[in-house]
């Protein structure tokens, strides 16, 4: 067989392999659910097809429009589901190796871009962005491919190259932030090839011209949208203190930053276990001192073009963590993912040069007017190489890096990093299971989940995860101890994350209607039978008059207890679905004394009531600390925001007079 063939299937191989690892179990297994980032994503993705465009969605912190467009093809074409929401990331990161084998083949040939495509492939960091439904995977193939023909013009002269870069360059504006370090490559290496290698800038000029101003129009949508004060990106706010620390003066960020990164390669990573496997170097022992040998033979080359372009590449890359916290950040790297694999093997060019022996290719472009201004560059200066490796060698190095890092990010991906406890709350598993249990189960027709963001990001997490369509849904609950249960009309099914557990004395009420069977990540309550509370009081019906929502008070029940608190459990029922716009309700205790004085109080209620259904009973959990001069409690219902309108009863009274236990 011919070798290009050969080398053509090893290049299938690895985008096979690379297409392996990056969907194998990704909805199922790893990540263990969709986090808050991915669910986001979804809202914006159903918005767009609402017909909501923009460049730059502000939801979420903001994003740039590009990605989304993209995954929106998927949402629109697969359904609502995590396969929809991860696909087109997993396609990004195959694409990002074939863009990663394209530049290096045009830098070093095609053997080196073989090995180095093979390394990215499976490597930890480029396959666990791939597995996740977010956008930052797509800025190493837009600017991936904006460098390749950047490169192809530096070849041939042909602007219309030049041209394909731009845009190329313009289109990662619209993929994620880090894509403003693009702009400062560009910048520095135009220098970079006026400097090192006396580049007569002068018969480039309107080449140069033509790619700014490319750049810039391809751009200018972006840039006129967050040039705008009210457009501001907040989440920039939260995380650039070093930046603000350099710009008042002080160096000391940004160098710890500098040297963390630097480490990060091969002695301590990210910190962040919501960004890979925390503290884990990007390499191991043996490819880091390859990869750092490669980094002290690219400054040594630095007048040879292609270690100059690897360098400046590599230090913009890195700027967006330099200036932020918890460096080394590897999500806000992720445009240095073309060239992180080349310093290694750089690195091994060397040890190879030491016996004769050249794995990257030295030959420059004939006939290219652009290369003829570098006159320091040479096909043979600086080599010891005689000998090009042989293919069958090549194969094998790509075999055992495949073999080598597709076991070590499968390790990684499947057993340490899901085993986390922190990425099992981040990536919702409890919530997800919840959802797969409830799909198996067909009698559930209506449920009621206990979750941690229950008004905001909790029912879109379940109509991901939920594959009926038949189910009602309604969420509670909060971060810490829950103290309030939503009951459906019928008695149906209570969940519950195990690791968010209810107020001791509220479950204790709650069993003696329910029995509980903790499955894993999740508890599950099951009726005894129908509904029958032994409480105190009577049916007193308090209405919200702007809406005409009703609750009606059923009763309460003291809990008795030896601490110094009063505990006190209260249940109403829903008379009346709830305008969508209006505020949450909430219900209040006070305590006071005979002339009416407020001496301590308790507010409660955690659960949105735009999920609750006519006849639904809402379960309190009150605590109030024993106030010496304490004469009774005053229970009621009000909207939660301003002015704080009451519910009042039909005598006009807006307090329900309740006894001291």
């Amino acid at each position: 067989m011919p070798l290009h063939q050969r080398q053509k299937l090893t290049l299938l191989f690895i985008l096979l392999s690379a297409t392996l690892v990056r969907t194998l179990g990704f909805i199922t297994q790893s990540p263990p659910g969709p986090e808050h980032d991915e669910v986001a994503n979804w809202l914006i993705d159903r918005a767009i097809l609402a017909g909501e465009h923009a460049v730059y969605f502000t939801q979420a912190y903001g994003h740039e429009a590009g990605f989304h467009y993209w995954q929106t093809l998927f949402v629109w074409l697969v359904g609502d589901n995590l396969l929809a929401l991860r696909a087109p990331a997993a396609l990004m990161g195959v694409l990002s190796v074939a863009v990663t084998y394209a530049l290096n083949r045009r830098l070093f040939g095609r053997n080196a871009a073989l090995i180095i495509a093979a390394i990215i492939a499976v490597l930890f960091m480029p396959v666990f962005y791939s597995r996740l439904a977010l956008r930052a995977i797509s800025l190493p193939v837009t600017a991936g491919l904006c460098a390749c023909f950047f490169w192809d013009w530096l070849k041939t002269g042909r602007r219309l190259f030049l041209i394909l870069a731009a845009v190329f360059a313009g289109l990662s504006s619209y993929t994620y932030l880090a894509s403003r370090a693009l702009p400062i490559f560009f910048i520095g290496w135009f220098f970079a090839l006026a400097l090192l290698y006396r580049l007569r800038v002068g018969h480039t000029w309107k080449d140069w011209v033509t790619f700014g101003a490319t750049y810039f129009l391809v751009s200018l949508p972006l840039i006129l949208f967050l040039i705008n004060p009210a457009n501001v990106e907040t989440r920039v706010g939260e995380v650039d203190g070093p930046l603000q620390a350099l710009l008042a003066g002080d160096v000391r960020p940004v160098l710890q930053n500098g040297l963390a990164i630097l480490a990060g390669f091969g002695f301590s990573g990210d910190p962040l276990w919501r960004q890979g496997v925390a503290f884990q170097p990007i390499f191991e022992p043996l490819f880091a001192i390859l990869f750092y040998l490669g980094l002290i033979t690219a400054l040594l080359k630095i007048r040879d073009i292609r270690y100059s372009f690897i360098l400046f590449w590599l230090g913009a890359s890195v700027i967006p963590s330099v200036v932020t916290i918890d460096a080394p950040s590897t999500i806000r790297m992720i445009l240095m993912l073309p060239v992180t694999a080349t310093f290694p093997i750089v690195g091994l060019e060397q040890i190879f040069n030491l016996f004769g022996i050249s794995l990257i290719s030295t030959e420059v472009p004939k006939n290219s007017k652009v290369f003829h201004s570098f006159p320091q560059l040479s096909t043979r200066k600086g080599e010891l190489s005689t000998t090009k490796l042989n293919f069958a060698w090549v194969a094998l190095l790509t075999a055992a890096c495949l073999v080598f890092y597709a076991s070590r990010t499968m390790r990684d991906i499947y057993q340490t990093w899901p085993n986390s406890t922190e990425v099992q709350f981040v990536w919702q598993q409890a919530l997800t299971e919840i959802g797969r249990d409830i799909d198996q189960d067909v009698e559930i027709t209506e449920v009621s989940i206990a979750g941690w963001t229950p008004d905001t990001m909790d029912d879109p997490t379940m109509e991901l995860v939920i594959q009926r369509s038949d189910v009602e849904r309604r969420h509670f609950g909060r971060i810490g101890s829950i103290e309030t249960v939503v009951i459906p009309a019928d008695n149906h099914t209570i969940y519950r994350p195990t690791d968010l557990p209810f107020d001791p004395a509220l479950e204790e009420w709650l069993l003696q209607s329910y029995q509980s069977t903790t499955q894993g990540s999740f508890t599950r309550y099951t009726p005894l039978g129908p509904a029958d509370f032994d409480l105190l009081g009577s049916d007193v019906t308090m209405t919200h008059l702007q809406s005409g929502n009703e609750l009606t008070f059923v009763g309460y029940q003291p809990i008795k207890t030896e601490s110094v608190e009063i505990e006190l459990i209260t249940v109403w029922q829903v008379g009346a679905i709830p305008a969508p716009a209006e505020a949450n309700t909430k219900l209040f205790l006070h305590l006071v004394d005979a002339d009416g004085n407020l001496l301590a109080q308790h507010d409660g209620l955690d659960a949105s009531h735009r999920f609750w259904q006519d006849g639904d009973w809402l379960v309190q959990l009150h605590t109030l600390p024993q106030q010496p001069g304490a004469a009774e409690m005053r229970l009621g219902a009000y909207v939660g925001a301003e002015p704080w309108p009451r519910f009042v009863q039909p005598s006009g009274q807006d307090v329900i007079v309740i006894p001291l236990p």
